[in-house]
């Protein structure tokens, strides 16, 4: 059980799945306890309510299995066409639940997802890259090996296979994983993690990847005050499936 304001002034309370009480996302925040979270379900065919499609990056398309992002992301171009239309401040997880395929030629394995924050407003043009950029820090898989690209630094899983784990037999063709993006301003770092498993936003799922960190990426890049979040996928030859995304309080 939660409540939203707008200005200070109480506009509603109710359940967290529900959200209920909203009625202007724009100019509302929702203060829940640290434990809760607010989920968004992807396999309803269609955009759900509290999140903001933009006209860029991949293609968008919904059906049962959930968004599929398909194309190129682009390098350097204006991308992450799911976002979320309120700004966060200090400490988050921002969770995606991703499908891994191999790509239809068999040749490599490309469901490149990614999450990442920005200083910028959600209406914003915002720009993926497999590098640093400022006023961005971003977790993306980059052909089997995950990363964490932030404004100033960057890092990527180094063991085993050299850091190639988003494969066989690390994870099966259409396997589901969970990745957990921990910003930390308060203890001065950004953590990623993925773990096996569909919608394991518990953490409970094998994690994916042993070195560095015993599979934990970090970096001690981090933003303070106002921040915002977006979802995108770069898969030249396919696309990438998710089906739910969360983010919760630290």
């Amino acid at each position: 059980m939660g409540y939203y304001t707008v200005n200070g002034g109480l506009i509603g309370t109710g359940e967290i799945s529900s959200r209920k009480g909203v009625f202007n996302l724009e100019s509302a925040q929702y203060y829940a306890s640290p434990a809760d979270g607010i989920e968004f379900d992807f396999t309803n065919g269609s955009l759900p309510s509290g999140m903001y499609q933009a006209n860029s990056g991949p293609v968008v398309s919904w059906d049962s299995t959930g968004v599929k992002l398909s194309g190129d992301a682009p390098n350097d171009g204006y991308s992450y066409p799911l976002r979320i239309p309120i700004s966060f401040n200090w400490d988050y997880l921002f969770q995606l639940s991703t499908r891994i395929d191999a790509d239809p030629t068999g040749s490599n394995w490309c469901s490149d997802a990614g999450i990442a924050i920005f200083t910028s407003s959600y209406l914003s043009d915002w720009t993926w890259k497999w590098g640093t950029l400022s006023g961005r820090i971003a977790v993306q898989h980059n052909c089997k090996k995950p990363y964490i690209y932030g404004s100033t630094s960057s890092t990527s899983m180094t063991a085993p296979n050299g850091g190639d784990v988003l494969i066989s037999p690390y994870v099966s063709h259409q396997g589901w994983v969970t990745m957990h993006m921990y910003h930390e301003p308060s203890l001065s770092r950004t953590r990623y993690e993925i773990t096996l498993g569909s919608k394991d936003w518990n953490a409970t799922g094998t994690r994916i990847g042993s070195s560095p960190n015993s599979g934990i990426l970090e970096i001690s890049n981090f933003f303070y005050g106002d921040y915002y979040v977006g979802i995108s996928a770069d898969d030249d030859s396919d696309g990438m499936y998710a089906n739910g995304f969360r983010y919760r309080q630290l």
